[in-house]
């Protein structure tokens, strides 16, 4: 149901939010894959939170930023020109006030810690139980590329995936982490893997090549979440 039908027949307003998980450790997330996400989201009326283990400071990685892109320049003026982003403890970000989750690139991949993977794991499946949705883009894939469901079953096994897009030693890892537990990658021969666009849903799983994906796959996540009426 709609803002507006809402308004009409006089129901009462719910805050539909998306989890936002960022990393603790330098160099950071990619700015373009959060600013532009972030921009998608909150012009769809979902409030933006965002996470990590531990709370707190979020570093940027100031190597990604650009200065020409304005979602990112208004990104960076939001957060008052400060190179990182505040964020809240994952473990006080109950799944059921969110409707879904975003999985940004970034460095270190946000699955590269054991303790990060395990809490992200348990919110991702009470999320998903809920019927809420996750996007991912670039190594933010390395948060659902182990995930199991209730039942044990691998998340991931023969759902279509973008990918990861890259050639440094970390993308290569994971790479071959979402192959081993069943994900079907058919993009790496197309001319736009290499930089990042592909684009691949299955169901409620929204997942991008790279940081130029995130507008993409927001997009898809907020269009999915229409949907199912959750927004």
């Amino acid at each position: 149901m709609t803002f507006v039908s809402r308004w009409l027949f006089k129901l009462p307003l719910v805050t539909r939010r998306v989890l936002v998980l960022l990393p603790n450790e330098p160099p950071g997330f990619s700015l373009p894959s959060v600013a532009h996400a972030a921009s998608v989201f909150e012009n769809a009326g979902l409030e933006v939170v965002y996470a990590s283990l531990r709370g707190g400071s979020a570093p940027a990685d100031r190597a990604t930023a650009d200065a020409s892109d304005l979602q990112q320049l208004a990104f960076w003026a939001a957060n008052e020109q400060k190179a990182s982003q505040q964020t809240l403890q994952l473990s006080r970000c109950p799944p059921k006030d969110f409707v879904a989750m975003f999985l940004p690139h970034s460095k270190p991949a946000v699955a590269e810690s054991a303790e990060v993977a395990t809490q992200l794991h348990d919110f991702a499946r009470q999320l998903l139980k809920a019927g809420g949705v996750i996007g991912a883009v670039g190594l933010g894939l390395s948060g659902v590329a182990a995930l199991k469901l209730d039942d044990r079953a691998s998340f991931i096994t023969q759902r279509q995936i973008s990918g990861i897009a890259g050639d440094d030693q970390i993308t290569t890892i994971w790479q071959a982490h979402l192959r081993a537990h069943g994900a079907c990658i058919h993009h790496e021969p197309h001319q736009d893997f290499s930089t990042g666009k592909i684009v691949a849903i299955s169901g409620r799983l929204i997942t991008g090549a790279g940081p130029p994906a995130a507008l993409a796959v927001a997009q898809s996540v907020t269009h999915t979440l229409s949907i199912l009426d959750l927004i």
